[in-house]
């Protein structure tokens, strides 16, 4: 029997992923502004151009990919990827920096609500739209495992050259654009181009968020898991330091990191399905807790054992909780619905970073107590709203690995 055209997204959607997160310069990230002769004050202001780029164009490249398609808008994506690498691999000066900053923004949010959608959609349309977090978990898998290599390997080649994990982030993103030409569209669009059109499609993308007590209570879960484990990450090198590891293990620690993530990741839909959504949540969010309260207590050595414990919670309610939003949203307003969610998650990041910062000014003990006791008092709350709440009851895997 023909494979039916759309079963091909299935596996482009896990390439494409691959390609467009494969990031080699990110271990060397601020060791190359300062290196290229960037001070530490305008690289704080070059990260908060590219948050802001974020938060401003997430909805609109959401809008953007209902209207056009999803197809198109990953091809969009992965285009100004490529041309975002070549200008910061030639960028001299800050307002090079800055275009680029302003450039991944932009690809960043067109690529974060269309890919998704794209995965959803193409399974749903075969029927096979309970496979979506098997086949979500596999592409976290695979970028975890292999951004794992491109960690050890961008900061290999940085030796060398400080642009040459540049460029061959450039080429990682020149194959995102190859994959992004055999996409098939899973959908066809009604929307139009006008701001009237795109005015109805906001107000009834909100609208399908507003009415739903459930989509409420999962957005809000996701902003207190995604917004609490972010800033815990930003400040990991902090805490290794707080530690005693020495720098140059950061490395592999980090790695390590990676792997446990990408296990958990893999193997996401299948704890989902044998506990059912809500107790394999409880579990996730006491295992965040655990992780959360680990850190606190600042134990040399040994408490780099919680980070893998927070992380992982972290991608594990991530997939899980998309699962689950994708199946209360049409398809219609999918990519619109889902870039809501991700501006409410960057919107809470960007919010609690600094009251993190005047937290830990007194101690980063003491940041990472009161994240701790947020965190707890919020789940609580979480957890005593979604009684009654029947979510991921019709849940179900089919046999088949993504492997």
């Amino acid at each position: 029997m023909a494979r039916h055209p759309l079963d091909r997204n299935i596996a482009l959607f896990v390439a494409y992923r691959l390609f467009f997160n494969l990031r080699f310069y990110y271990p060397v990230f601020a060791l190359f502004y300062l290196d290229a002769g960037v001070t530490l004050e305008q690289f704080a202001w070059l990260q908060g151009l590219w948050s802001l780029s974020i938060i401003v164009f997430e909805v609109p490249s959401g809008m953007l990919a209902d209207t056009i398609g999803r197809r198109k808008t990953l091809r969009l994506a992965a285009f100004l990827a490529v041309v975002e690498m070549i200008v910061f691999a030639v960028s001299q000066d800050l307002v090079g920096f800055a275009i680029n900053r302003v450039l991944s923004g932009f690809n960043e949010s067109l690529a974060s609500g269309a890919d998704s959608a794209l995965l959803y959609d193409s399974l749903k349309a075969r029927g096979r739209e309970a496979e979506y977090k098997k086949w979500l978990g596999a592409a976290q898998f695979y970028g975890l495992t292999l951004g794992s290599v491109s960690t050890i390997l961008g900061a290999y080649l940085y030796t060398f050259h400080i642009r040459y994990p540049i460029w061959i982030t450039a080429g990682c993103m020149a194959g995102a654009a190859v994959v992004s030409l055999f996409f098939r569209e899973p959908t066809t669009t009604e929307h139009k181009l006008s701001w009237r059109a795109q005015w109805a499609l906001l107000r009834a993308s909100v609208r399908v968020l507003a009415e739903s007590r459930i989509l409420w209570y999962l957005v809000a879960l996701m902003v207190v898991v995604d917004c609490s484990a972010r800033i815990v990450l930003v400040h990991t090198s902090l805490y290794y330091h707080a530690l005693l590891i020495p720098t140059a293990w950061f490395g592999v620690v980090g790695v390590g990191v990676r792997l446990v993530t990408s296990v958990v990741s893999k193997n996401a839909y299948r704890i989902d399905a044998a506990l059912g959504f809500h107790r394999a949540t409880a579990v996730m969010l006491l295992l965040m807790a655990v992780g959360f309260g680990g850190m606190t207590a600042m134990v040399p050595y040994y408490g780099v054992v919680f980070v893998p414990v927070l992380v992982s919670g972290m991608y594990f309610l991530a997939l899980t909780v998309e699962g689950e939003i994708n199946k209360r949203i049409p398809s219609d307003r999918r990519a619109t619905v889902l870039s809501l969610k991700n501006m409410a998650l960057n919107l809470a990041f960007a919010a609690g970073m600094p009251m993190f910062a005047e937290a830990a000014a007194r101690g980063l003990a003491v940041g990472f107590r009161s994240l701790f006791l947020f965190f707890v008092a919020a789940c609580v709350v979480l957890l005593a709203a979604s009684r009654g709440l029947r979510v991921g009851e019709e849940t179900g895997v089919s046999s088949g690995d993504p492997t």
